[in-house]
């Protein structure tokens, strides 16, 4: 079968004022409504006092990477042990339901709403769907125990965040479970033993709706509907140990520098790709070029090990980069906003012309001694970050 490429299909509903008018859009899953790390909002402002945008309220979330998500309002993160429901304007706790066995880790995935639903996946596996309004829990799966996800039980369960996709649930272990009774749709069977921290990326290519998986060498395509392999693609040596999530492109798939062409009888792998090194630090898409934070990472990271780069999205060069900003970043109305390992946020101009530096402040200092890699989320003008043990709300609303 020939396919032809389309745009990336868009998960998730802005709320429109009145025609080509964005007043807000929620953010209600890993890394934005499209999966790419952007926003559709308008009117960012990044004119701040020396020190830094308004901050609105901070939590004591403590450690963790999981990165919080917002939908009408309320934000909802997973921390030590539970799924934590917050007044997004306020910071205000709404409510706080365990997430499995009592101080069950919950240090590394991304809840996604859908709905009135809430889901949320801990370190060990378990998979539950909660009442956005009061935390209820309406049902839960243990993957290891009835899927056959493979876990010693003691080690955390490698997956990436939960993608919601028309009435599934898809995870990154070749699963596609009911979202409304948690019961298996789909399953494939080779790639339970691949464990990685990458989630699943969805694809449309003419009549073909797809998923991507990464399984640690390749890059696996599943059918969203029943899971039937489309295609699977070595990688190069460089990218088989990342942790970054596949972008969708018209007609693409991006893997940190790894470029798969969906054009023709069957996918081909270019070689025009370079590596990108983004490692955690997953990129974000903005007028078809990619922007990531690149290099070294942990604890304490020698300034000259990492820097920001951006990626023509079609022939896929570096246009520039500039040293010493490394952190979880996203992009909103022309800017890439930075939430850097140190615990400041930095704003950058989204141009392929070169490194324009528009704002830095810092938010959470000492952020660098309890190392984070939640990427940031954007909401009704509101720039939220995960640093330091704590969740800061920062308001980025132009006046």
């Amino acid at each position: 079968m020939r396919v032809w490429p389309t745009l990336l299909v868009l998960i998730g509903v802005c709320r429109v004022v009145s025609a080509g008018t964005l007043e807000a859009a929620d953010w209600a899953q890993w890394r934005g409504p499209n999966r790419n790390g952007s926003s559709p909002e308008t009117g960012l402002s990044v004119t701040w006092p020396a020190e830094g945008p308004k901050k609105l309220w901070e939590y004591k979330i403590g450690g963790g990477h999981s990165s919080p998500v917002i939908v009408q309002k309320r934000l909802y993160i997973l921390a030590a042990g539970n799924v934590v429901s917050l007044d997004a304007d306020t910071g205000a706790l709404i409510w706080k339901s365990p997430l499995g066995a009592p101080n069950a880790p919950t240090n590394y995935y991304t809840p996604a709403v859908d709905g009135k639903v809430v889901y949320g996946l801990n370190d060990m596996g378990l998979l539950a769907a909660l009442d956005a309004d009061t935390g209820k829990q309406l049902w839960a799966v243990d993957l290891p125990k009835e899927l056959g996800v493979p876990s010693n039980g003691k080690d955390p369960v490698a997956m990436g965040s939960p993608l919601v996709l028309a009435d599934r649930i898809i995870l990154s272990r070749g699963l596609a479970l009911d979202k409304a009774t948690g019961k298996l749709a789909w399953k494939a069977a080779d790639l339970l033993p691949n464990g990685t921290y990458v989630s699943p990326t969805v694809f449309t290519a003419g009549d073909v709706k797809g998923v991507v998986f990464y399984t640690g060498t390749k890059l696996v395509a599943l059918a969203q509907e029943k899971g039937d392999p489309l295609w699977s693609v070595d990688l190069p040596w460089w990218a088989k140990n990342s942790y970054a999530d596949a972008i969708a492109l018209p007609g693409q798939i991006f893997f940190d520098g790894a470029v798969v062409n969906l054009e023709g009888e069957k996918p081909v792998l270019l070689k025009s790709g370079k590596a990108l090194g983004a490692s955690i630090a997953n990129p974000a898409v903005w007028d078809g070029n990619i922007y990531a934070s690149c290099g070294g990472w942990g604890h304490n990271p020698k300034p000259d090990s990492y820097q920001l780069k951006c990626v023509d999205g079609k022939t896929f060069d570096v246009k520039w980069s500039k040293p010493g900003i490394w952190g979880p970043l996203l992009a909103v109305d022309g800017k890439i906003l930075a939430a850097t390992h140190k615990g400041e946020i930095v704003a950058v101009k989204a141009s392929p012309d070169g490194y324009q530096e528009l704002a830095r402040a810092m938010i959470c200092p000492g952020a660098e001694k309890d190392v984070c890699w939640a990427t940031p989320a954007f909401a009704d003008g509101k720039f939220y970050m995960r640093r330091g043990g704590l969740l800061v709300c920062l308001d980025l609303r132009g006046k």
